[in-house]
């Protein structure tokens, strides 16, 4: 597959309108414009892309609470999957074209 060769790569992402109703993608990306976001994987249900949150352990190894005090936020990676019938377009640069550096993020998905 074509887009197998821009795995850890940069793309531009483009989602459908019913994405809308998928709360893990409102989450971590603005839907209604383009995404830019690194390519995980590709595989038949869709696409792998590259995310990122704050997580904070609220229960110790012993299901024991944690004081809020001790409570520490943690930054985590995820993979967040995008399904076939999610996706618009997706737009990658030609080989050889100067990589874009990525500039910002739209989201920092803690909710308090």
């Amino acid at each position: 597959m074509f887009l197998n060769s821009y795995i850890g790569e940069y793309i531009f992402l483009s989602l459908r309108k019913i994405a809308e109703q998928n709360a893990v993608l409102n989450y971590f990306y603005d839907i209604d414009n383009i995404i830019y976001v690194k390519l995980m994987d590709v595989d038949e249900i869709g696409v792998w892309l590259e995310g990122s949150g704050t997580m904070t352990k609220i229960m110790d190894e012993t299901g024991n609470e944690i004081p809020s005090e001790l409570q520490l936020p943690e930054r985590r990676s995820a993979s967040i999957l995008v399904r076939w019938e999610y996706i618009d377009d997706i737009y990658v640069l030609n080989p050889g074209e100067k990589k874009i550096k990525p500039m910002g993020f739209r989201f920092y998905p803690s909710r308090d």
